[in-house]
């Protein structure tokens, strides 16, 4: 490591320390700055420097993300049209059930619709 990155490193380190006792204290920028002694340009220039740290080297690397899968929609024939067998009404609510519909689903969805 080059003796500019370890200083750099190292003022990064001290001015983290900095920022976050000023953010603690609930002091503004202003005023820990006057009671500390330090230019309000200084403060903002290394929080800058601080976040883009922050950015760099604590977030994970970036990865690359491949698209999904498109999923092949059923054709629209007459065979896959929902056709009910019987319908229910609770309400204000119709439900049309065929063959294929199970006994939980029923059960469940009566359940749901009486306590709506």
């Amino acid at each position: 490591m080059d003796t500019r990155l370890a200083t750099s490193k190292v003022r990064s380190q001290q001015w983290a320390a900095i920022i976050k006792d000023r953010i603690e204290s609930g002091l503004t920028v202003d005023e820990y700055c006057a009671q500390h002694n330090l230019s309000r340009t200084q403060y903002y220039y290394w929080l800058s420097k601080a976040r883009k740290y922050i950015i760099e080297e604590q977030m994970p690397q970036m990865v690359e993300i491949t698209p999904p899968v498109p999923i092949e929609l059923p054709d629209k024939s007459e065979a896959n049209i929902f056709k009910p067998e019987l319908t229910l009404s609770v309400g204000k609510y119709t439900i049309g059930i065929n063959s294929d519909t199970t006994p939980e689903l029923i059960h469940r969805v009566m359940e749901v619709l009486s306590n709506a």
